[in-house]
């Protein structure tokens, strides 16, 4: 009797603690509301919907909202994390476009852009690329020398590449003129 009553006491206590780690609960469109609220978005849970069933290793998670961008017509889409990242993993809920309390999400979009900054930045196309045959033309004062060259990275207008010689003895920094032009020095 007496050994019962002590393994039900530390089944009381430690299972507790075994259910909060091992059981994932699951993550609610209510909390995910009050999430993009906290980030000026003004959403209600009936605005949210779970494109997955996110789940956490604990109840009520920090969650934080990364981006928030146009999806469908009538949707944004937005990618929800965990302030804590062993919590749970980044999802994506999408979000109903509406009016509340005269605050649009369009507005929210407009006034404080979410998107990363890294979608932003603008990328020349690459005009060579790697293992393209081009010519590099070595300039020294009045002397011109035009050498067949192997590329050994992509490269754009304006940007300075490493080319080989076709017998791969030498190799040359050269700024990338056109397609099949490269510019260097002696």
């Amino acid at each position: 009797m007496m050994l019962r009553a002590l393994i039900l006491g530390l089944l009381l206590i430690v299972a507790p603690a075994l259910s909060l780690s091992a059981i994932p609960i699951p993550i609610t469109s209510g909390q995910v509301a009050s999430a993009l609220s906290s980030e000026e978005a003004m959403v209600l849970p009936s605005q949210i919907k779970l494109l997955s069933s996110p789940t956490s290793r604990r109840p009520n998670p920090e969650l934080r909202l990364v981006s928030l961008e146009p999806w469908r017509p009538g949707l944004l889409k937005a990618r929800i994390e965990c302030r804590d990242h062993s919590e749970c993993l980044p999802f994506f809920v999408g979000v109903k476009a509406g009016t509340i309390e005269g605050f649009t999400l369009a507005k929210a979009l407009t006034q404080r852009p979410l998107k990363a900054e890294r979608n932003d930045v603008r990328h020349d196309p690459v005009v060579l690329r790697i293992g393209a045959e081009a010519t590099l033309l070595l300039e020294s004062g009045r002397i011109r020398i035009t050498v067949p060259v192997i590329c050994l990275a992509n490269g754009s207008i304006g940007q300075t590449i490493r080319v080989t010689t076709r017998d791969h003895k030498q190799t040359y920094q050269a700024e990338v003129v056109s397609a099949a032009l490269l510019r260097g020095k002696v």
